[in-house]
């Protein structure tokens, strides 16, 4: 018998929803100043939604579903110098215009 196919506008579909509310969390801690000012459903939340991701990123680079894909993460390996695990996490942070420190999503460009 053959092993099914994951077809890649499949498996983003069936995750890309999760992305965008990890997205949307990470958003609102940045807004916020930090994860630390999210409620307590936000804060039990994040931990499902990444490791979720880092689970969907391992699953595409294991079975190269998206050339896209595997170039940001390579572009993230290259600025970070390293890529989450599922024991790794990896924050980006940087000084604002004020001298504070900022979190933002890795990977993301910095304006």
């Amino acid at each position: 018998m053959a092993e099914p196919q994951l077809k890649s506008h499949v498996f983003r579909r069936e995750r890309e929803t999760s992305w965008r509310e990890l997205e949307g969390l990470l958003g609102r801690a940045e807004r916020r100043g930090g994860i630390r000012n999210l409620d307590l459903a936000e804060l039990i939340r994040l931990p499902m939604l990444y490791f979720a991701s880092l689970s969907s990123l391992s699953v595409a680079r294991n079975i190269s579903l998206d050339h896209n894909l595997l170039a940001y993460l390579d572009d993230e390996r290259e600025s970070t110098g390293t890529l989450p695990t599922d024991r790794r996490i990896v924050v980006e942070r940087f000084r604002d215009e004020l001298g504070d420190w900022r979190l933002c999503e890795p990977g993301k460009a910095m304006a």
